[in-house]
């Protein structure tokens, strides 16, 4: 099997001679099980298929190679600050396209009459032309305010996988399906202001990587300061930051590049169900790994000053020596971020269930009814595993430093179908 497919895009938000992309596809398959070769018995399906194709995204500031202007103020004329007209940004005559370029490889497979079945994918995405301005090659003393342009680059890569089974054991007929997928990206170039130190560069990293400082321990006694590259003004029980550089200072060149990414790299799901005679149940299971959450130590007596009850507990005092965390934020370089604080974030749920009876035909007929289904479900019923549940800080998927964000709601319903 083979095909082709393009699009010719225009955005009014681009220049005349920009304004069009050309964006083409083409996809490939081998359904390998319709060969002689692949014995029936073996594969009830095996196919081999690819894609390649090319997407384009005008979702950006729009007219930007248009020059704008706007009131300005600072100018004096007989000796009185008058308002003027002034031009507010630099117009770019060739802004255009963003472009992401993506090729898939695909397997799918099925054996014993297809009740057994899997189905796995690998790709690769490079987005290329993304805005953004020049930081690097010209320097700010020359007072420049850059426009945007198509300089940037960034690639992702995942894998997908999913297998599912399904028997009939008489009128019990059962299916599971599950799931998992894992997605990373890299930022390839933009131009990048130079970094003090190799290990700031945000080149190489993932997208919203931040510069934070490496926690080594916590200053727990006199000791610790005496036998530690210190910052100015440490005390005990701030966090202890490792010198990345060596040179004897903590400072902020020992900060290094890390990917604090709030979305996750991996999720994953398990659906399960049964038809037993006139009763049937779903059952969805669904999580996520791979996302970072920042736990946040603070207290203040202003409006939504609430802390978290495990950061109260759990941190310095000078009669808890060994508690887990710092005291409470420190000033200084100590009250700066670092990956300490940084955590992982796996969980867990039951998403969905529901179970459902339909009454008999032979009951509903009398009555003129064609089907009838009674039926309980729920929403979010609970949690089977949440690494970050000793903290309080609340739902997973909807996480704030305090456990201030709204969580999912859990819900139950029963509910009534009628066919006449």
């Amino acid at each position: 099997m083979l095909g082709f497919n393009f699009r010719y895009d225009g955005s009014p938000i681009f220049p005349e001679d920009t304004r069009w992309g050309f964006f083409p596809g083409v996809s490939a398959g081998w359904v390998i099980s319709n060969e002689s070769f692949i014995p029936d018995n073996v594969f009830s399906n095996l196919k081999l298929r690819a894609s390649w194709g090319q997407l384009g995204n005008d979702r950006v500031d729009p007219f930007q190679y248009i020059g704008k202007f706007a009131y300005g103020t600072g100018w004096v004329v007989n000796g009185s600050e008058i308002r003027g007209i002034e031009a507010s940004t630099i117009p770019n005559p060739n802004i255009t396209w963003e472009v992401t370029e993506t090729t898939d490889l695909g397997l799918e497979a099925g054996f014993l009459d297809n009740k057994f079945t899997f189905e796995l994918d690998v790709y690769k995405s490079s987005t290329s032309n993304i805005l953004g301005q020049r930081q690097a090659s010209i320097p700010g003393y020359t007072g420049l305010s850059l426009p945007d342009e198509n300089i940037g680059k960034m690639d992702s890569k995942g894998i997908e996988f999913q297998a599912g089974y399904r028997q009939n054991f008489g009128d019990f007929v059962f299916n599971v399906q599950g799931n998992i997928s894992y997605n990373e990206n890299k930022i390839i170039y933009f131009d990048e202001v130079p970094q003090s130190e190799p290990y700031q560069k945000l080149e190489g990293m993932p997208f919203g990587s931040i510069l934070v400082y490496k926690a080594i321990g916590i200053y727990r006694t006199q000791s610790d300061l005496d036998n530690n590259v210190n910052y100015a003004n440490a005390s005990l029980g701030e966090l202890i930051f490792e010198d990345l550089n060596n040179d004897g200072v903590i400072d902020s060149n020992d900060q290094y590049r890390y990917d604090a990414n709030a979305f996750p790299k991996s999720q994953f799901g398990l659906n399960f169900g049964f038809i037993y005679r006139d009763f049937d149940l779903s059952v969805l299971f669904q999580g996520q790994s791979g996302a970072k959450w920042r736990l946040d130590n603070g207290f203040n007596s202003g409006a939504g000053g609430n802390g978290l009850a495990y950061v109260a507990n759990n941190s310095y005092t000078v009669d808890n020596t060994n508690a887990e965390l710092p005291r409470v934020r420190p000033t200084g370089i100590g009250a700066s971020d670092s990956d300490f604080w940084y955590h992982d974030v796996f969980f867990a749920r039951l998403k969905s269930f529901e179970l459902g009876y339909n009454l008999p035909n032979n009951v509903m007929s009398k009555a003129g009814i064609t089907n009838l289904r009674l039926y309980i479900t729920g929403q979010n019923l609970f949690m089977v595993y949440n690494n970050l549940d000793k903290y309080g800080a609340g739902d997973p998927e909807f996480l704030y430093g305090k456990g201030a964000g709204y969580p999912n709601m859990r819900t139950m319903g029963l509910g009534l179908n009628i066919s006449f």
